[in-house]
């Protein structure tokens, strides 16, 4: 597979052997997660007085030094996979109940058999937090699924606190022929920049989308227009809303299905 090829597949956690694992736990940061017992950890702690982020950095190692996993936590920004690095693998995964990619990423200029492994996952708090991995080509097969374990062992410890919620609200048309309107609600607690797209139930894809979807919470279907500017085609049929974190692609929450045709007026 080439630097450019990139794959989309769904990560399949392997749990069943973390039952004797050990627990990482950081009630600063508010989050918890898994290892094998023969990992070593450290801790790294700091702040960025100018942007007022303190961070925690841990790292999982083995004792040869061979496999190592870092987390990292507290930026209110993103971090990126690496200057000079390319993705070639792009893995759908969950990171704590929310939906958000892995990368494989290797270097532009094909210097070395180098691997990034990433993920990023967005907390509620304003914060992106980042799983890094450093090898070589040869071990992807050994180091990846066990990374991957680890990874789907995470939580966070206040996840009751950061549901987000989509509330259906009405629809409400003002002629039989015409396409209806939307109200709904974003509730929970949500900082950064969000969009919001609306699904097709039947087919999975995106028929329309915008920016800030949480001060305006109104779609006019009759009205939709692309970021071309041409007018959208909507067709009759089951549709949902998905709101996303604008850097990481991560899903926030999900709405329940509604149906649009014209003249549609319903109350939720």
């Amino acid at each position: 597979m080439s630097d450019t090829e990139q794959q989309t597949t769904s990560l399949s956690p392997v749990t069943d052997s973390a039952a004797n694992w050990e627990t990482y736990r950081n009630d600063k940061f508010s989050f918890e997660l898994k290892y094998p017992p023969d990992l070593t950890v450290e801790e790294q702690t700091g702040s960025i007085p100018q942007i007022g982020d303190d961070w925690v950095r841990v790292i999982f190692r083995d004792k040869n030094n061979d496999f190592g996993l870092i987390f990292f936590a507290g930026r209110s920004s993103m971090g990126a996979a690496g200057e000079g690095y390319s993705a070639f693998q792009t893995k759908n995964i969950i990171i704590a109940g929310k939906q958000t990619k892995q990368f494989l990423a290797a270097p532009k200029d094909g210097s070395s058999e180098d691997v990034l492994l990433s993920a990023y996952t967005q907390h509620f708090e304003n914060r992106s937090d980042n799983f890094y991995s450093s090898f070589k080509r040869p071990q992807i097969a050994a180091f990846v699924p066990r990374i991957e374990s680890i990874i789907s062992t995470f939580k966070y410890m206040d996840a009751a606190q950061s549901t987000i919620q989509i509330q259906l609200l009405k629809l409400t048309a003002q002629d039989q022929n015409l396409l209806p309107v939307l109200h709904y609600r974003v509730s929970g607690q949500i900082n950064g920049n969000t969009y919001i797209n609306v699904i097709s139930k039947s087919s999975g894809t995106t028929l329309w989308g915008k920016e800030d979807g949480i001060s305006y919470p109104v779609i006019d279907f009759g009205g939709l227009t692309g970021f071309d500017g041409l007018p959208v085609k909507v067709s009759n049929g089951d549709y949902f809303l998905r709101l996303q974190d604008w850097y990481s692609g991560t899903t926030l929450a999900e709405s329940a299905t509604f149906h649009i045709e014209p003249g549609v007026i319903d109350n939720y």
